[in-house]
């Protein structure tokens, strides 16, 4: 049996993907004011010459449309993660059997990739990243429409004459 676990501590990621869904309204952090149909933002307004909490009422889509349209901060995250990678388990035949059958080795694996992310990113892969348009050069750092990575198994047969 063997096992791998990997997985990055700190650092900072901004989701495009977070931020397009977000402006859609389809995330969480869009759901204060969606039943109402305002929404009052967090900031301060200035009232006769002094900075008070806001208190102006919004259109819940037009705020959430200008918030997610221009600001990236709601979309940076923590870039903390454990990804349990692969498993497998190995088995020789025993050495009687593979004589018998007239093999050198006879053994087979069964494996498991990809299998659990633990993380608090709230989209798919906190090991995201994008490519540059222009080089194809991987950057970390900002994942824009990453895919989530799929969970693979599978088995190996060895056999040696």
């Amino acid at each position: 049996l063997s096992f791998t676990f990997d997985g990055q501590y700190g650092g900072l990621l901004w989701s495009g993907t977070h931020q397009r869904a977000s402006w859609a309204g389809t995330t969480k952090n869009t759901l204060p004011g969606r039943d109402e149909g305002t929404i009052i933002g967090k900031g301060v307004k200035l009232d006769n010459g002094k900075y008070v909490p806001n208190d102006v009422p919004i259109n819940t889509e037009s705020y959430y449309t200008l918030y997610n349209n221009g600001a990236i901060d709601g979309s940076v995250f923590n870039d903390t993660f454990l990804k349990f990678r692969e498993i497998s388990l190995s088995y020789t035949f025993s050495k009687k059997l593979i004589r018998k059958l007239k093999m050198q080795d006879l053994s087979i694996t069964l494996f498991g990739r990809d299998l659990a992310v633990f993380s608090n990113y709230p989209m798919f892969d906190p090991e995201g990243g994008t490519k540059n348009g222009a080089g194809n050069v991987f950057v970390r750092g900002a994942e824009i429409a990453s895919m989530p990575l799929t969970a693979s198994y599978g088995a190996t047969l060895n056999i040696g004459f």
